[in-house]
């Protein structure tokens, strides 16, 4: 198809110009794909994309989220596809980290929640979601709550085998309760 062509084209080019730091010819490379209507792989995939370019070169977080809020969409829809559910993840981790920079840990920790209970199969995601919704705890001072999340990750870790994220785990909590200790009492 032709379209698929000038998708692919597109996206050489807005990968091209990402590395050349050429960030506006990039996001005009993406939008056009988008415009072409790609599969929903690759609509999810640019939208992330466009998100990573807006928040980490211009001040427009608030586009930034609105791709991202339109790849979970899609996501949500792919059914049993892991890979579009691995978008999703990230597209999540990315919108947490940027409510997290502008203090609104509330909506952070929503949106964490919201897909951690269908990254329950993907141990990286899980595991690695779980742990930035104990840090954005931690940014709260809520001990309790990153106690609690850390506990969660421990025992998702021993039951993957993941020994070595387990002990991570433990070592974290461990820190956390002797913090408190030290800070309280």
């Amino acid at each position: 198809m032709d379209s698929d062509k000038a998708i692919n084209g597109l996206l050489a080019m807005a990968e091209y110009f990402r590395t050349q730091h050429q960030v506006k010819e990039a996001v005009h490379c993406l939008l056009a794909t988008l415009e072409l209507k790609p599969s929903p792989r690759v609509e999810m995939r640019s939208r992330v994309q466009l998100a990573l370019l807006l928040h980490h070169h211009t001040d427009n977080s608030s586009e930034a989220i609105n791709h991202l809020e339109k790849a979970m969409l899609l996501g949500r829809s792919g059914g049993q596809v892991a890979e579009l559910h691995e978008i999703r993840f990230e597209a999540a981790s990315l919108m947490a980290r940027i409510y997290a920079e502008q203090s609104l840990f509330q909506q952070a920790k929503s949106i964490l929640r919201k897909v951690l209970d269908s990254a329950a199969h993907f141990p990286y995601w899980y595991l690695r979601l779980t742990l930035q919704l104990a840090d954005m705890n931690a940014c709260e001072r809520d001990n309790d709550a990153v106690t609690i999340t850390l506990s969660k990750a421990v025992e998702y870790s021993q039951a993957k085998g993941v020994l070595y994220t387990q002990l991570l785990c433990l070592l974290c909590k461990g820190s956390v309760s002797d913090s408190c200790r030290h800070f309280y009492g």
